[in-house]
C-alpha cells in the first residue's frame, strides 16, 4: 500500500514528501527532552531538517510497500512492472518465503521507482505469516547493503534494515502497514542521514482509491548537514480520502535542541503551513503557506522563501 503525498522526482533530490501513518492510537506522543547531541533548527536550515525528514519518511513508505506475491514466488525471473516497479528490465528472486524464518533475494536489473533507477540486491526474511477468522498478516524484514537509487550526482545508497507488517482485517476492511527500523542509513552526496528509531503505520477502509486514510509516524535520526540527531513526532494523525490525495488534517514535529519546524495540512488538501521555533519559547518565529506540488520545488532554494 502505498499512500504519498507528492512522489520523487526521477532526479531523488530532497523534496518534501510524507507517507507514513496509522488510525492507531498507541504512539507516544511526548516530544522527547532536549539532549547535548540534538541539532539546532534555525531559519536557514529548517529547510534542511524539512526535506531531511521527508525524505526518511518517504523512501521508506516507497519501499516499504508490502507485496503478497513474494509469498507465491520461488526461484523466478519477472518483468519489473510485474511486482509494481517501473522500467524494461526484470526482478531475479532466488529463494522463497513460505515459511517463518524463509529467505529470499531480491535481484534488481532495468527496473525504476518512482522513475529512479534501481540497482543492488536486497534480501528478505519472512518474519511472520498467519491467517485466522478475523485477519491476515505476515511480516517481511527487508535487509539492503548498498542498494543503490537514481544515478549521478543524485545517486542515493540504503544500508540497513526495514521491517515490514501489513494486516488486513475482514470485518473492518481495514488494511494496516507498520514499517520499523533501528539501523537505516541514506546517503546521497554530502548528505548522510542515520535512523536510530522508526515507526510508521498507515492504514485505509474500504477500496484504496475512494478511502478515508490516517498517517502518522515518529523517528529520531542523526544528520552530517545539521550536525547532531533530530526526534520527529506525529502529534495529530493526519487524515484524508483517496489514496492519491494529500490530507486535509494532521501536524508534524521535528525537534531539534530548543527548537522545531512542524507542518499543519490544511483542509483544503493542497497546502500545508510550515512554521519554525528556533529558540524553543513556544512562538514560532516564520512560517509559509505553501501548497505540496510548491515545496517539491521550493525545498530545493528554501532561504529564497524565508522573508516573502
Amino acid at each position: 500500500m502505498r499512500i504519498p503525498f507528492l512522489l520523487l522526482s526521477a532526479s531523488l533530490t530532497l523534496p518534501l514528501l510524507l507517507s507514513c501513518g496509522s488510525e492507531r492510537n498507541d504512539f507516544d506522543y511526548r516530544e522527547e527532552p532536549d539532549a547535548g547531541n540534538k541539532a539546532f533548527i534555525t531559519a536557514t536550515n529548517a529547510g534542511v531538517a524539512a526535506a531531511e525528514t521527508s525524505t526518511i519518511i518517504d523512501m521508506v513508505g516507497l519501499l516499504g510497500t508490502p507485496d503478497e506475491r513474494l509469498l507465491d514466488a520461488r526461484d523466478i525471473t519477472l518483468p519489473c512492472a510485474q511486482l509494481g516497479y517501473g522500467g524494461n528490465g526484470m526482478v531475479t528472486l532466488q529463494g522463497q518465503l513460505q515459511q517463518p524464518g524463509d529467505k529470499m533475494k531480491i535481484i534488481f536489473n532495468g527496473c525504476t521507482l518512482a522513475g529512479a533507477p534501481l540497482s543492488g540486491t536486497v534480501e528478505a526474511t519472512l518474519v511472520e505469516y498467519g491467517q485466522d477468522d478475523t485477519e491476515e498478516r505476515y511480516t517481511t524484514r527487508y535487509r539492503y547493503q548498498k542498494f543503490l537509487i537514481g544515478s549521478g550526482t543524485n545517486l542515493l545508497s540504503l544500508t540497513g534494515s526495514l521491517a515490514v507488517e501489513s494486516r488486513y482485517h475482514y470485518q473492518s476492511e481495514t488494511s494496516t502497514t507498520t514499517r520499523t527500523s533501528t539501523s537505516l542509513q541514506l546517503a546521497q552526496g554530502q548528505t548522510v542521514l542515520s535512523v536510530e528509531k522508526l515507526e510508521c503505520i498507515d492504514a485505509y477502509t474500504g477500496v484504496w482509491d475512494t478511502a478515508p486514510f490516517t498517517m502518522e509516524c515518529q523517528l529520531r535520526f542523526n544528520s552530517l548537514a545539521l550536525g547532531g540527531t533530530l526526534s520527529v513526532v506525529t502529534v495529530e494523525p493526519f487524515r484524508g480520502t483517496g489514496g492519491e490525495n494529500r490530507p486535509t488534517s494532521g501536524e508534524l514535529h521535528i525537534n531539534g535542541a530548543n527548537s522545531k519546524t512542524r507542518f499543519i495540512a490544511q483542509q483544503d488538501g493542497e497546502h500545508v503551513l510550515i512554521q519554525w521555533d528556533q529558540n524553543g519559547d513556544g512562538r514560532f518565529e516564520g512560517q509559509l503557506l505553501r501548497s505540496w506540488d510548491e515545496l517539491k520545488q521550493d525545498i530545493l532554494d528554501w532561504s529564497s522563501l524565508l522573508n516573502p
